[in-house]
């Protein structure tokens, strides 16, 4: 499991944020295979990311956009995800034990295989 700063992790959103916008500076967020536990994701725009394989377990996701992301086997576990958009997340084989989906559309949804 790979570490990220914090620092670090801020440019990873603010470029990931360009990339959204079409800026030419931007790049898509790759948090794949990270241990992001402990890490506040409140409210983050993390549309079209590839967090598969990360290890999310506590994380505050609430009202966090996830429209779009690769969640594939993505450790979820109590993670607080209130409100959160998952339109079009995959999310096959993630770890959804425990956490908090409470206002948070889950259809369409691909959840192949995911724990829940």
């Amino acid at each position: 499991m790979k570490h990220i700063m914090k620092k670090k992790l801020e440019i990873v959103l603010l470029l990931h944020e360009k990339w959204l916008h079409r800026g030419s500076d931007g790049v898509r967020a790759d948090l794949s295979g990270f241990d992001l536990k402990g890490v506040n994701l409140h409210g983050v725009n993390l549309c079209k990311a590839d967090l598969s394989g990360s290890d999310l377990k506590g994380v505050n996701l609430r009202g966090a956009n996830l429209e779009g992301a690769n969640l594939i086997c993505t450790d979820l576990e109590n993670a607080d995800l209130t409100e959160a958009k998952l339109e079009d997340a995959t999310l096959c084989g993630a770890n959804l034990r425990h956490a908090d989906l409470s206002n948070t559309n889950l259809t369409p949804l691909d959840l192949h295989f995911a724990i829940v």
